[in-house]
């Protein structure tokens, strides 16, 4: 399972009604998102774009979600849309992260979404090549 099958994008008013647990934002919640970051981020790396991230991924249940820790995100949700493609129904980066809205929060987890899957359709496995160096010599004739 990918880091990307665990994104969540699908909070719905009726979520808030329920108070489910789609309907706040965790500790959890900041966890999974720095990691598909920074997943995303490694992709992006392997495939020879240099894409560079800060993650914190030990989100504690304590932790104060500042302005800085929110804008620290937003720039890499910046790094990963400007170092690859987006599909164009892929949502804009929020002007600040501030999580008031489920709105918001589907369109920060839809954006890495969005990429991660695209580089992964891009890049589907690594190609191996295989060749022969030399012959040998296989009953009286070379193959």
């Amino acid at each position: 399972m990918s880091k990307l099958d665990e994104l969540i994008f699908d909070r719905t008013i009726e979520d808030i009604e329920q108070l489910t647990s789609k309907a706040f934002i965790s500790n959890d919640d900041l966890n999974r998102i720095e990691n598909a970051i920074k997943y995303v981020a490694y992709m992006l790396n392997d495939k020879g774009y240099r894409c560079v991230v800060d993650n914190k991924l030990n989100w504690k249940m304590m932790d104060k979600r500042s302005e800085l820790e929110m804008e620290r995100i937003r720039t890499n949700l910046e790094v990963i849309r400007t170092t690859f493609f987006a599909p164009n129904d892929t949502p804009n980066i929020p002007a600040a992260i501030t999580y008031t809205s489920i709105y918001q929060a589907n369109a920060i987890e839809q954006i890495i979404h969005d990429i991660g899957r695209l580089i992964e359709s891009a890049y589907p496995a690594h190609q191996r090549l295989g060749f022969r160096l030399g012959t040998k010599a296989f009953g009286g004739r070379e193959i």
